[in-house]
């Protein structure tokens, strides 16, 4: 984080680094849990649709380039990383979010 370019939050990405960060806590790390603790199906369908969504784009954003946001490895990239680690041990194991998951190198 202190190399002159930035390292995981160069000064030129801050505001896209932080948004993408905000949007990635509240559609999918919060989705997970409001798909895990649903109180009936229109509840879950609303989350799932949005938690999935919020995947897509990333996976889209992955498509076109090496990195979430660019050719170099910043913060979402290493939070991303953990939340997916942590939400396949977690709801997938215990079936509470039943969908495609599909893991890749990094």
């Amino acid at each position: 984080m202190n190399k002159p370019d930035g390292g995981l939050r160069p000064p030129n990405l801050l505001e896209e680094l932080d948004q993408l960060n905000r949007e990635i806590e509240d559609d999918y790390n919060w989705g997970t849990y409001k798909c895990g603790m649903a109180q009936s199906q229109a509840d879950y369908d609303v989350s799932m649709k949005r938690l999935f969504g919020r995947l897509d784009e990333l996976e889209e954003k992955l498509g076109r380039s090496k990195y979430l946001l660019g050719d170099h490895i910043t913060e979402p990239d290493i939070r991303q990383v953990i939340r997916l680690s942590r939400r396949i041990v977690i709801y997938v194991s215990r079936k509470e979010i039943r969908v495609r998951i599909k893991i890749v190198n990094l």
